[in-house]
């Protein structure tokens, strides 16, 4: 493989907490998965880690070719996203019948060979989860075409609101998102405990609340919310499942904070059918009557609730190929964390024989794995594989970033939810930054995923580099009702932990007020 074509290429980049061996399904859905199912996928791809942050690379001419190849299938035949959904859906649902497998399994039982099948059946169905899905990253390209549509009938209209406030409304969610039905579904627990004393007494005050309820229906109600969401908090960095004792203390949170479930369960069954009704009403006020707009916000509907659905199988599957990873890591005398620097292809007993815990860290430290798409007989494809480690690694980091040293006081991107906040910044791109995190912040990241909600909850408002309309931070900023502007580009490269700012979405602005002193 030549790496020096890569350099050439414009990519689409993407930041979040990852690691080589949990997000590997990425590229083999991509690459491999998408182009044998469907006949189109992507050729090239990049992942750049560094202590467990990944930049994922996605070439602009891949994004290109498939979203215009989608729409001209769907064109060709309307129903033919909601045919591939279908069969997305059949493959996710064998793919969860592996995973509940392997979470009910004891490991201890099975033989090295065993458990290296198990490894590689399990990342088969991880890479599906993606496959036929993985179409959904090429409409990044039809925010722009779409919001340029509806500013021209908003010029025609009565413009009773602003633009950006018609936008967010029509690109509202109609049903919760995984995030959400965890919430609603720990808000009923709730309710139950604070309707009786005695468990209520139990939950403020006890130290061992989980000895004190052992012979309460309360703990059959809350091992049901564990089985139902242990994978909630799971990112491509760490696959550990949430615990009891972990849901546990949400909850006494939540007495701390004298949360009322009951007005927040009525609010939350009210809310999705408000935003249906708020999009047919808008559409009638701004006379949206082109099929292609109107084929564009069912789209944009169809694909939020399509991509969170996605996520939240891949969080499933994902708890199980950490386990069966630490189990190997363990019989190998590897760390196990270190271990999440192996990619899928390594996991076999050959290499994993030959690989040392230093060889890791020196990845962890810093790599890229290039991908591209290779031809096979009868019309199918794999992929080649580039790994760059130390030197090579940082002389090509040089090479394909772009550095701007202008200074700016204002940027824009595009509005994502609306509403005005001012506030401190934090920049988060890691588990131990959203620790930082503080109540009224403005947070900053390159993207947003499930692990930011509890940041995302207390901030101000959110900007990230990155992101569409039916991404996770314009999804759970709609939730929340937190100002949000999305694909700056770069709010993580011009803004520092410190600086104030005002983030005016409806106008999709931040302005810079005050710069930390150096």
């Amino acid at each position: 493989m030549n790496k020096d074509e890569f350099l050439k290429r414009d990519w689409y980049i993407q930041g979040f907490n990852a690691t080589p061996n949990l997000i590997s399904h990425g590229h083999t859905s991509a690459i491999k998965y998408m182009s044998n199912h469907l006949g189109y996928g992507y050729i090239f791809m990049i992942n750049s880690f560094k202590n467990d942050f990944c930049e994922y690379y996605y070439d602009w001419e891949d994004l290109k070719s498939i979203y215009v190849k989608v729409l001209a299938l769907i064109k060709d035949n309307p129903k033919y996203l909601e045919e591939q959904e279908r069969y997305q859906r059949k493959l996710w649902d064998n793919g969860l019948q592996v995973a509940k497998k392997v979470r009910q399994t004891d490991l201890n039982t099975f033989s090295n060979k065993e458990l290296f099948f198990l490894y590689q059946e399990t990342f088969g169905w991880y890479s599906e989860t993606a496959s036929v899905s993985h179409l959904i990253e090429s409409f990044v390209l039809m925010d722009e075409e779409l919001k340029d549509n509806l500013i021209q009938y908003y010029h025609k209209s009565a413009k009773k609101e602003k633009f950006n406030t018609y936008f967010t409304k029509l690109t509202q969610p109609i049903r919760p998102s995984f995030t959400n039905d965890e919430a609603i579904s720990l808000l009923k627990i709730l309710k139950f405990i604070k309707e009786r004393p005695d468990l209520l007494n139990v939950f403020l005050n006890s130290s061992n609340v989980l000895e004190k309820i052992s012979s309460s229906i309360v703990l059959t109600i809350l091992k049901e919310h564990r089985d139902n969401f242990h994978w909630v908090r799971c990112n491509y960095a760490d696959g550990t499942e949430s615990s009891l004792e972990y849901f546990v203390e949400e909850i006494r949170t939540m007495l701390k904070k004298e949360t009322d479930p009951a007005t927040i369960l009525k609010e939350e069954d009210e809310k999705y059918r408000f935003n249906k009704n708020e999009k047919e009403r808008i559409i009638k006020e701004l006379k949206i009557n082109d099929q292609k707009t109107l084929q564009m916000i069912r789209l944009s509907e169809q694909l939020l609730h399509f991509q969170d659905d996605r996520k939240k199988v891949i969080l499933i599957i994902l708890c199980s190929i950490n386990k069966i990873l630490y189990e190997i890591a363990k019989r190998y005398n590897l760390d196990t964390r270190l271990s999440l620097y192996l990619c899928a292809e390594e996991i076999t007993e050959e290499i994993i024989n030959k690989i040392t815990n230093r060889q890791l860290q020196e990845r962890k430290d810093g790599c890229i794995f290039l991908w591209k798409r290779t031809s096979q007989n009868k019309g199918k494809y794999d992929y080649e594989t580039k790994v760059l480690v130390g030197k090579e690694f940082k002389d090509f980091v040089a090479i394909l970033k772009e550095h701007d040293e202008e200074e700016i006081n204002d940027f824009r991107g595009m509005c994502a939810s609306t509403g005005t906040a001012t506030g401190k910044v934090r920049i988060c791109q890691t588990k131990d930054d959203l620790k930082k995190f503080e109540q009224g912040e403005v947070l900053i990241t390159s993207m947003t995923r499930p692990e930011f909600v509890t940041a995302m909850k207390k901030a101000a408002a959110i900007v990230t580099d990155e992101g569409g309309i039916t991404c996770h931070a314009s999804i759970i900023s709609r939730e929340l009702k937190i100002p949000c502007v999305i694909g700056t580009k770069i709010a993580t490269k011009v803004l520092k932990d410190g600086d104030f700012v005002e983030v005016r979405a409806n106008h999709s602005l931040v302005k810079i007020i005050e710069r930390v002193k150096q």
